[in-house]
């Protein structure tokens, strides 16, 4: 029994980077969207999920007329089973060359226990075609529990970079952005690079579709990810929903000035997500 537990958190492990990059619930907004980011990366978990859309990171509401732009986020989980929290950050200069990200999460189960700790920076490449790159570094530590000292022998801290590159496309109707992420790049975790490919559209409605495509070279195992969201005119109101390889999101928010509170859920076979947001630009 103790073996196959074992067996079980090194395969956990092994895991563990396409789970934070990918599904780690950094805010509402990103769990409602079926966790797609790589061609997103505007809003607090821009430096996790694409540091090279830093540059990029919009607002809303009277910040929208400031010379820089930032927007944070504090989100809890609110389902049954593991505890989970994160706090994010991400904002850019007066004139929209370079951004910088930082953002905090933690986690605990009956078995494990996790926290970790990411910053990103992202600038222009290209000044005039909107191509940007960026690089994240996080650092995660992943704990037994006390309560399983006869089980569990495996604790460990990770430490690893993330590259990324984004190109906006922007026209009178509408604005694309494509995005790539290599996640690893110095094989902290043994498993190789893991490539992320993303896009998203902006409609002059205010509609937001994205799809990422996850692990494109298959080093685990490729899944697709899509996602909306839509400002409902003259109310507030922000509605999400998405698929993360084929389990559905959903989410709502609601913004007055420079402020929303919103929620999401993920669900899952048997063991659902939900976490609520609370977001402010500044």
């Amino acid at each position: 029994m103790r073996r196959l537990t074992s067996m079980v958190m090194v395969l956990a492990l092994a895991c563990l980077l396409p789970a934070v990059a990918g599904e780690l619930d950094l805010d509402a907004r990103l769990m409602g969207m079926g966790f797609t980011r790589v061609g997103v990366a505007d809003g607090a978990d821009a430096f996790l999920s694409n540091p090279a859309g830093l540059p990029f990171v919009r607002t809303f509401g009277t910040s929208d007329a400031s010379p820089s732009s930032s927007v944070a986020s504090a989100t809890a989980s609110v389902d049954e089973g593991a505890d989970r929290w994160a706090v994010s950050w991400s904002g850019r200069s007066n004139v929209a060359t370079q951004g910088w990200g930082a953002g905090t999460w933690a986690s605990s189960s009956s078995y494990t226990r996790a926290r970790g700790v990411a910053v990103g920076y992202g600038a222009l490449l290209c000044l005039c075609a909107d191509f940007t790159g960026g690089i994240t570094l996080s650092h995660q530590s992943w704990q037994q529990r006390d309560m399983y000292p006869d089980q569990f022998g495996l604790d460990s801290e990770n430490t690893w970079f993330d590259l990324g590159l984004m190109k906006r496309f922007t026209g009178d109707a509408q604005t694309w952005k494509v995005g790539l992420v290599a996640n690893d790049v110095t094989d902290e975790f043994g498993g190789g690079v893991v490539f992320d490919f993303g896009a998203s559209v902006e409609l002059p409605n205010g509609l937001l579709i994205a799809a990422d495509v996850n692990d494109i070279t298959e080093e685990f195992d490729t899944t697709l990810n899509v996602g909306a969201e839509y400002p409902v005119p003259d109310s507030g109101a922000v509605l999400r929903a998405g698929l993360a390889d084929e389990d559905f999101t959903a989410g709502a928010g609601y913004r007055w000035q420079n402020w929303e509170v919103g929620a999401a859920w993920l669900d899952l076979p048997g063991d659902d997500r939900a976490v609520v947001s609370f977001i402010g630009c500044f």
